[in-house]
């Protein structure tokens, strides 16, 4: 049995009850949810770090293979990290005490790259920030890693124009696994180089929309956002597009969103239509591959872009 984020939720807000090592960490926001992991920004002994909390029982299989490496890695771009072994108390459903493991990222200075990409003005502005791409790749191919999860709201800019990734939750050892987010990442600021000038565009990362808790990133002309009925999608202008009705809800990537619900989870598409029914324990979306990995109970199957299950429910996770 792994926690929620009702559980996470209730240890941070008296973590001197719940944690071994983080009794004094104070939260510093809210708690976003990912497909695997629930995290959130703390403060400890003076410094920022994101905590990640498991929600299923595989997700720190990844972490334990990159969490060794990075201590004997030196390189800027890749943060401290620790895997603190049952440090999280918490009860199960069943009101069992129970212990899980917690991950913590240090937290570096700096503002979202995804600002200073809405801040571009002109030629220079791109130009500046596509120098800082390419030398964030020639670092990571100097450490000889992978981040794999390399997008603008996991990237900070600070304020030399220095680049630094964070959520290394999905990183490996070799380098080159970011080749093609980072191509995006460049073929993006270029095209907002040659925007007018005087284009007026919708800057969502942290921007309140009345009646809401908050907004999350603009992506392909959506932004999901949490209100009392829960969450829902808004478009560039702030007006609800997606009735809020998800108990969480990611962006959307080439066309898909993953949803949760009170009855599992599924993908929706950009109109809020079920492509996969919210009956699953685990949607695990791919933009590249347009497939999803699904998990039902203790058994994986693989679903296509349209959601069609095309390989059946087994015990081992199905390639992409």
């Amino acid at each position: 049995m792994t926690p929620t984020i009702s559980d996470l939720r209730r240890a941070l807000g008296s973590p001197a009850a719940h944690f071994r090592r983080l009794g004094k960490a104070v939260c510093e926001g809210g708690i976003v949810r990912t497909t695997c992991f629930a995290e959130a920004r703390i403060r400890l002994e003076g410094r920022s770090f994101t905590l990640f909390m498991p929600l299923t029982g595989d997700a720190m299989t990844r972490v334990e293979r990159f969490a060794p490496l990075r201590r004997h890695l030196v390189s800027p771009a890749v943060p401290q990290m620790e895997i603190m072994c049952d440090e999280m108390a918490y009860e199960d459903r069943l009101a069992r005490h129970a212990a899980c493991d917690i991950l913590i990222e240090a937290l570096p200075q700096g503002r979202p790259l995804a600002d200073a990409m809405a801040s571009i003005a002109n030629g220079k502005d791109s130009t500046d920030l596509t120098a800082a791409v390419d030398a964030l790749e020639r670092e990571l191919r100097r450490a000889d890693v992978s981040h794999n999860n390399l997008r603008e709201e996991n990237i900070l800019i600070d304020d030399d124009g220095a680049l630094y990734p964070v959520r290394w939750i999905y990183a490996t050892a070799g380098a080159g696994g970011d080749t093609r987010a980072l191509d995006a990442i460049r073929t993006k600021i270029a095209a907002l180089g040659y925007a007018a000038a005087d284009e007026t565009s919708f800057a969502p990362y942290g921007t309140a929309v009345a009646g809401t808790y908050g907004v999350g990133m603009l992506s392909e002309g959506l932004a999901p956002v949490e209100t009392e009925q829960g969450w829902g999608f808004v478009d560039d202008k702030g007006r609800m597009v997606i009735e809020a009705r998800f108990m969480w809800a990611n962006g959307f990537r080439e066309g898909r969103a993953e949803v949760q619900t009170l009855t599992g989870m599924g993908l929706i598409d950009k109109r809020g239509h079920y492509v996969i029914e919210p009956v699953f324990d685990i949607v695990d979306y791919d933009p590249a591959t347009g497939n999803s990995q699904v998990r039902r109970g203790g058994e994986w199957a693989l679903f296509d872009y349209s959601g069609r299950q095309i390989a059946p429910f087994a015990e081992t996770k199905p390639a992409l």
